[in-house]
């Protein structure tokens, strides 16, 4: 059996705080049963695009949003313990942009309550233009079409709803 990661994207103008953002998404990855474990920011202090542990970084990670430096990206990981790849590894991905959301997650943990979880989440953080939510084989990078809503990014792109704002 292959894995498979199911997305739920959001494009659109993003609003909200960084930081209740943080909190939500923390919520949805404890709720999942997971731990939230890395981070990756691109602002003015933190530029390399790498993501960090939660551990080692978090509090500094707050200290630069809180004093204004907000972020281009914001990305929230749980990784296991013995990742190899985190781009592929991930038990649980939210990417955060300023015309998109992402969270992946996995087949077995979708279901119509994580997604209307999910949905009531982001729209707190961006105005939804249009939406999709699709699946992937877990070996692909979802966030690639998510970039560039260009399907021949993805061999195995397969859409599984289209969102519409609700409002």
């Amino acid at each position: 059996m292959k894995d498979i990661k199911i997305s739920i994207t959001m494009w659109g103008a993003e609003k909200g705080n960084w930081i209740e953002f943080y909190t939500d998404i923390k919520e949805i990855i404890d709720n999942l049963g997971y731990e939230h474990t890395h981070i990756g920011i691109k602002n003015g202090k933190f530029s390399s695009g790498k993501i960090m542990t939660v551990k080692r970084k978090e509090k500094e990670i707050f200290e630069s949003i809180n004093g204004g430096d907000l972020p281009l990206s914001f990305s929230l990981y749980s990784l296991p313990k013995n990742y190899k790849v985190a781009s592929f590894d991930y038990d649980f991905l939210c990417e955060r942009n300023a015309s998109y959301i992402s969270v992946i997650i996995k087949e077995n943990d979708y279901n119509a309550s994580i997604e209307k979880t999910i949905l009531s989440v982001l729209e707190k953080y961006i105005d939804l233009e249009y939406g999709e939510v699709y699946s992937v084989l877990a070996s692909e990078m979802p966030l690639l079409y998510a970039e560039t809503r260009d399907t021949k990014n993805l061999k195995t792109y397969s859409m599984i709803k289209i969102l519409k704002n609700r409002s």
